[in-house]
């Protein structure tokens, strides 16, 4: 009983921001490194100098600024 009162008073005060969601997830999964490498980008650089300039090219981390901004959007 108290379900069905609650389903029916819950409504989106703006359901058009819905269409919006993909669009996050699409840019979400665009910017977001998948374990793609950096080397394509320093392929250029000697190996020595590639090591010395690169920072945490074996450590991958679990979570990326990135993850933080899209989940600020889709709650907002």
């Amino acid at each position: 009983m108290d379900a069905a009162l609650f389903l029916d008073a819950f409504h989106f005060m703006r359901p058009w921001a819905l269409l919006l969601l993909p669009v996050v997830a699409f840019l979400w999964w665009r910017v977001r490194d998948h374990g793609r490498s950096n080397v394509a980008q320093t392929a250029g650089l000697a190996p020595h100098l590639r090591e010395a300039l690169t920072l945490g090219g074996d450590t991958s981390r679990r979570l990326q600024p990135i993850d933080g901004v899209a989940l600020a959007l889709l709650c907002a």
